[in-house]
């Protein structure tokens, strides 16, 4: 039976198995996406709404889907991809239309850039649940909770948080020009 919700997306009415089918792959795979695109570099905001949407298309399709796990895994990092596209293609497009010039966007961000690039290169050296742990944190994730996304204890998420920032504070440290000796 074709459905329609308030947003005008149709799809099907489940009715008993097709329905708890659902919810239990819902409940079993959520946070497995959500590992999988903080794993891609999302910030939280950003991972949910990929999840979201690929969830929502693996209900509307769910009788059509032969193997909804893999599928979800490719569309929730395509999700994701895409609104980072999105996103790029919204700066170019201000630019083109004269909301925002070039230069003035170049300049402003410089130093941001660089900077970005700078941890992502130190991140790049972070064992991979490492990098997704700091993500996580950086998301807003508590330690707890990002034990329990990416499947560790408590006290070793912790610690592998504390290593991590130990770890990247040396390097900045190291990297971070003194004061004193500019001139």
């Amino acid at each position: 039976m074709e459905e329609s919700d308030s947003s005008g997306v149709t799809g099907t009415a489940y009715t008993g198995d097709a329905e708890s089918e659902f919810r239990a792959f819902y409940r079993e795979q959520c946070k497995i996406f959500l590992k999988l695109v903080f794993m891609d570099g999302a910030r939280r905001d950003e991972a949910h709404l990929a999840v979201d949407q690929t969830m929502q298309d693996i209900c509307l399709r769910w009788d059509r889907i032969p193997h909804p796990r893999a599928y979800g895994k490719r569309a929730v990092i395509n999700n994701f991809r895409k609104s980072r596209q999105r996103e790029v293609r919204g700066i170019e497009l201000m630019i083109l239309g004269g909301h925002v010039t070039p230069d003035s966007y170049e300049e402003s961000t410089l130093d941001t850039q660089e900077g970005e690039r700078w941890v992502s290169e130190q991140r790049a050296l972070l064992a991979p649940a490492t990098r997704a742990a700091l993500a996580g944190l950086y998301d807003g994730f508590s330690a707890a909770e990002l034990a329990d996304l990416l499947g560790t204890s408590q006290s070793a998420m912790r610690k592998r948080i504390e290593n991590a920032r130990k770890r990247l504070k040396a390097d900045f440290a190291v990297a971070r020009p003194r004061i004193e000796d500019v001139p």
